[in-house]
């Protein structure tokens, strides 16, 4: 059997250090609108630095939260494919169809020019092509508050005829590498399944 496939997000200590880093800044930020002597001011500018300061502050512990928890991009069992992303969703082997990596299209731009920045990195994407849209599960937690950015999801596989692009960026691993791991995973539980 070959070993389960765990991508670990490498830049999370990295996000978690600019968020502390940023959190530190708005907390002396609020400090400072409260200590500070600012005659020049009115309340009302007081009041919504402070306000700013409050959301900046909840933001970067939001983040961090959310930072804590995605340890892995994407994990394997013995079900199927588990990936993180702002949406996490879970796909089935059985709805599985083939996984493949291709070069990513780069759409000209109204000029018919391509940026300047994207004319030299086509980079290489996973695709798992699914059998069915209807077999992707969320977590329940997420189905509610982000119904829209679902909705969405689903309707950008079914224009990319039922494949669902992994975007995974940095890791220890090529996006051909990972391919090649996904798609000896999935070969071998197909295979495995027809036995039983």
């Amino acid at each position: 059997m070959p070993e389960e496939v765990i991508l670990r997000n490498d830049m999370r200590p990295v996000g978690i250090a600019l968020c502390s880093f940023g959190l530190m800044g708005t907390v002396g930020f609020l400090l400072l609108s409260y200590f500070g002597s600012f005659a020049t001011q009115s309340e009302g500018e007081i009041l919504l630095a402070r306000v700013l300061a409050t959301a900046g502050i909840t933001a970067f512990v939001w983040k961090m939260t959310v930072l804590n928890g995605q340890k892995n991009f994407l994990e394997t069992s013995d079900d199927g494919i588990k990936i993180y992303n702002s949406i996490t969703k879970y796909i089935p082997w059985e709805n599985i169809k083939n996984i493949d990596i291709k070069r990513r299209e780069i759409d000209p731009d109204a000029d018919g020019q391509r940026t300047q920045y994207l004319n030299d990195i086509p980079t290489p994407v996973i695709y798992l092509e699914l059998h069915s849209t209807d077999k992707i599960l969320f977590e329940s937690k997420v189905r509610k508050l982000s119904a829209p950015k679902i909705d969405k999801l689903l309707k950008q596989i079914a224009v990319d005829n039922n494949r669902l692009a992994l975007d995974i960026l940095i890791t220890a691993h090529t996006q051909e590498e990972i391919c090649d791991m996904l798609r000896a995973r999935w070969k071998w539980t197909l295979d495995n399944s027809c036995l039983l």
